[in-house]
């Protein structure tokens, strides 16, 4: 289980890492040219999903894990709020691709 929201922690880090560097350098740039956007998108958003991916790990080593005397745990209030937000990203896109059920 600590791996998988060790996992879990790291992509949402990664997603919240890689978008807005991509969009603030589309935004930053005087004319949004196709291939400005593809560059920001494909070679400098990447750059951002890495360090937001490792970012993801620290704060789940730091934030996610507890340690006392009876071992090491998942934090709950951690582990509640990264599957409400997985959760909201996964609900967000079922509704915008498939339609209200």
């Amino acid at each position: 289980m600590r791996f998988f929201f060790g996992f879990l922690s790291g992509v949402l880090g990664a997603l919240a890492g890689w978008f807005p560097l991509a969009l603030l350098v589309i935004n930053l740039t005087p004319d949004r040219d196709l291939g400005t956007v593809v560059m920001a998108f494909f070679v400098i958003g990447p750059v951002g999903g890495v360090i937001g991916f490792g970012i993801g790990l620290w704060l789940f080593k730091t934030l996610g894990l507890v340690r006392d005397p009876a071992g090491t745990h998942i934090s709950r209030p951690y582990a509640i709020a990264t599957l409400s937000v997985a959760g909201a990203m996964a609900l967000g896109t079922w509704y915008e691709y498939f339609g209200a059920p």
